[in-house]
């Protein structure tokens, strides 16, 4: 896959190796603080979508939202949320990489890294979202992978 996991998750942070052959070396998945939702619009289309916006903010407040992203050289390159759908099943959506850096395993990381927190939760299926009109998953639904 081009990634592993070089530890545990410590304090909503985890550590991802991504393959030397692409180019990036170690990097950060971190959770994403509210105050810090602007340095994530260069891959997510909150910056003028205002209602979207306020309405994301006040999910990752209220905690009914978890804001990941991926952090590489001081900047946030991609990012994906992770909140609950039922009492079985998480939910993964909003996945995204910076066009520049697409194509290097750091998308597969972060779904790597939302399953691994779904299963340390005891979820037994994790739900992904996807957008109609999304290349990679052209028919706008929702895709179940079971543990």
């Amino acid at each position: 896959m081009g990634w592993e996991n070089c530890g545990t998750m410590e304090k909503n942070r985890m550590y991802v190796l991504i393959n030397a052959k692409r180019r990036l070396k170690m990097n950060e998945i971190i959770s994403l603080e509210v105050e810090n939702l602007c340095k994530c619009f260069s891959f997510w289309d909150f910056e003028f979508n205002m209602e979207k916006r306020k309405r994301i903010e006040n999910d990752i407040i209220s905690g009914k939202r978890r804001m990941y992203v991926f952090e590489y050289a001081g900047k946030y390159i991609a990012g994906v949320c992770i909140s609950t759908h039922n009492q079985d099943t998480c939910c993964i959506s909003y996945l995204a990489v910076e066009e520049n850096y697409q194509n290097k395993g750091i998308g597969t990381a972060l779904i790597k890294f939302a399953c691994d927190y779904a299963k340390d939760l005891n979820f037994k299926k994790v739900l992904l979202e996807v957008d109609y009109g999304n290349l990679l998953f052209s028919h706008g639904t929702a895709y179940d992978i079971e543990f």
